[in-house]
């Protein structure tokens, strides 16, 4: 069913991240932002998916999903969630604790990681209905994914304590943010887009917005 946004038309993060939105504010979007409901485990599993990023793009439709019934109106929804994999082909999602963020930037030291973000963009319409009958849910969804490696160089130990004792690695996948970790001279290089690392590729995130006609103010 075509979907074309208008002036009512409400722009949605389906999430509290500030780093998405800050994403998305410097593109030149007007958003609101709204958390899913939709509990996002900690630590993601494989059991069902074949790689990475399907399992993250599946993550970011459910929550995308799981919001569209609450919006009143007319809505794009933009939902995503990111997952970091190690060499060894494990997924590292989101610490727990201090200790686990600290194993999580262990992990990652004097070598690669890759970081993977699946997204969505979801129109509803609480006065149209979609093909199944349903109001507020999914009328159009574009669903994209995106896959960056990160080299993180070496850093000692007592440099990783002085961060953990931040407490800037709660909320974020891997136990860092690339931008905050990047200003505070750690060395990072990254191959691919630096967006889909900080948690939401942006360049294919405009580009699925524009079917939609949404577009930067």
């Amino acid at each position: 069913m075509n979907f074309h946004a208008d002036t009512q038309t409400r722009l949605i993060l389906a999430s509290r991240s500030p780093r998405r939105a800050e994403l998305l504010r410097d593109a030149g979007l007007s958003i609101e932002q709204i958390e899913s409901p939709f509990v996002d485990p900690l630590q993601p599993n494989l059991a069902e998916f074949d790689t990475a990023i399907e399992l993250a793009a599946a993550l970011a439709m459910e929550k995308a999903k799981a919001l569209a019934p609450e919006i009143e109106g007319k809505a794009v929804i933009i939902a995503a969630d990111t997952i970091c994999v190690d060499t060894e082909n494990q997924l590292i999602g989101t610490p727990c604790s201090r200790d686990d963020a600290s194993d999580m930037i262990k992990t990652f030291r004097s070598a690669i990681h890759y970081v993977v973000t699946g997204a969505v963009v979801l129109a509803v319409d609480a006065e149209q209905q979609n093909d199944d009958g349903d109001y507020a849910r999914p009328i159009a969804m574009t669903p994209f994914a995106d896959e960056a490696i990160v080299m993180l160089g070496h850093i000692e130990d007592a440099e990783i304590e002085r961060y953990l004792d931040l407490d800037t690695w709660k909320g974020k996948a891997g136990g860092y943010n690339l931008t905050e970790r990047q200003a505070a001279g750690w060395p990072i290089v990254v191959n691919g887009d630096p967006t889909t690392v900080v948690g939401l590729p942006i360049e294919k995130t405009m580009l699925a917005l524009k079917k939609y006609n949404i577009k930067p103010i």
